[in-house]
């Protein structure tokens, strides 16, 4: 409706950058059948929300983009430095287990429940929410810093992104255009620096299994302290990286079902 009316309208997603299983994505068949999942929803294949946006001459990208999170931090002078011979500078991704949307400014919705069949559809998982919404700003048509909708969602967008002058305008109206391309920029700023530094996962230069097999990369990682390394660092703006939806864009990330016994078995109604 939004792109048929000519609207400003965005849509911002925090995911995590990997799913929540132990071992390497080459070595573990849940968390390569879960992204999977993940990423046919997202932008693979013709039933993906992309595919169905572009199928109505709709960019995706002018609407809508994917975030993950991810933190370093410095042992210089730290307690960490005792037990360690040599300061380092680490990073890990921060993984995102809330369950949150807030609309518009005006409402937002907590609770167990994800974006798929099992918790949505109603017969199958048991979920719980609390939708909060202050009737007299809307009523009024005054969505203040104080009501509770508009107040939370700054709150995480200055978390996530930053909470520099720079993006202060933005970050007030994420929907208009302008600040949406400032935004994304300054994720996309973060991601580079983080590549640049560290051998990271998931990233969008790695493509297919032999790329993964020849990287050393992870998804938490330290390198030796380096004064210029911080410095540079430093510059990182929030936690938001632009999440990388062609990491692994050319590797059947299905398991086989040799691989993947007890997930093949359970089926696909466990996963979506």
């Amino acid at each position: 409706r939004a792109a048929k009316s000519n609207e400003e309208f965005k849509v911002y997603i925090v995911i995590p950058l990997l799913p929540a299983f132990e071992g390497k994505v080459n070595e573990s068949p849940a968390l390569r059948r879960v992204m999977y999942y993940q990423l046919r929803s997202i932008s693979r294949g013709p039933d993906s929300l992309f595919a169905n946006l572009l199928k109505n001459n709709i960019d995706p990208d002018e609407y809508i983009c994917f975030f993950g999170l991810r933190t370093w931090q410095s042992t210089r002078g730290t307690k960490t430095d005792e037990l360690l011979s040599n300061s380092v500078i680490g990073t890990e991704l921060i993984y995102v287990h809330s369950k949150v949307i807030v609309v518009d400014d005006e409402a937002c919705l907590v609770g167990s429940g994800n974006i798929n069949d099992r918790s949505l559809v109603g017969t199958r998982d048991t979920e719980f929410a609390v939708v909060v919404r202050d009737p007299e700003a809307i009523k009024s048509d005054i969505l203040t810093e104080e009501s509770f909708a508009k107040s939370f969602r700054l709150n995480l967008f200055r978390e996530h992104f930053g909470d520099s002058e720079e993006l202060a305008d933005a970050i007030e109206e994420p929907w208009k255009y302008e600040n949406y391309k400032r935004i994304r920029s300054s994720a996309a700023k973060n991601t580079t620096l983080f590549e640049k530094h560290f051998n990271i996962l998931p990233r969008n230069s790695i493509t297919n299994e032999d790329d993964l097999r020849r990287a050393d990369v992870h998804d938490y990682c330290t390198i030796p302290y380096s004064e210029a390394v911080e410095r540079d660092l430093e510059n990182i703006s929030g936690h938001a990286v632009i999440y990388p939806l062609n990491f692994l864009v050319n590797y059947d990330l299905k398991p086989a079902i040799f691989e993947d016994a007890s997930g093949a078995m359970v089926g696909e109604t466990v996963f979506t």
